[in-house]
């Protein structure tokens, strides 16, 4: 998970210094709790989608 967060951040970083946009998605199965919480403060935009029952 660290090392997810680690390579977020660099993109991040390198997308701040360019003209380029990057949209990530995953499953929240994929991460705990407290990394997708850390996930949403390192985001610019936060969409989320749940399906129709």
């Amino acid at each position: 998970d660290w090392k997810m967060l680690s390579f977020i951040n660099s993109l991040r970083s390198t997308l701040r210094s360019s003209n380029a946009v990057c949209m990530i998605t995953f499953p929240p199965s994929v991460l705990s709790l407290p990394f997708c919480t850390r996930w949403q403060h390192l985001a610019d935009t936060l969409l989320s989608v749940k399906a129709l029952p």
